[in-house]
């Protein structure tokens, strides 16, 4: 299996997203873009910092679903070059069911099948 195919991102754990997020952080939401999902979480662009272990409201819509999902998060990683944040790995917290199917549903489109 080709390494730079969804389905190999996919059997880590993560497949590339890029979509507009609304991020809130203590009442202050502003926009950012995710960068790739798993069932787990997410790893959205963002120069702004944030402490790891940080809470953290999320909503977006995910290719091919109408209704955007709305659910918690937690700051996990940080990932910056030279000083400057570039991004945060977001850990989901009380995933909701609907939000769960969603994700399910749409990792799914990149499920190749079993490797061999």
């Amino acid at each position: 299996m080709d390494r730079s195919s969804p389905g190999f991102a996919l059997r880590r754990g993560r497949v590339p997203l890029e979509v507009p997020i609304d991020v809130e952080f203590f009442g202050e939401s502003f926009p950012a873009s995710s960068v790739n999902i798993g069932l787990g979480g997410l790893f959205v662009a963002t120069e702004r910092r944030f402490e790891i272990g940080s809470r953290c409201n999320l909503r977006f819509a995910l290719p091919g679903q109408a209704e955007a999902i709305a659910l918690g998060a937690e700051v996990q990683w940080l990932y910056g070059h030279q000083g400057r944040a570039l991004g945060m790995g977001l850990r989901f917290v009380d995933l909701p069911t609907v939000a769960a199917v969603a994700i399910q549903a749409f990792l799914r489109q990149f499920d190749e099948g079993p490797m061999v």
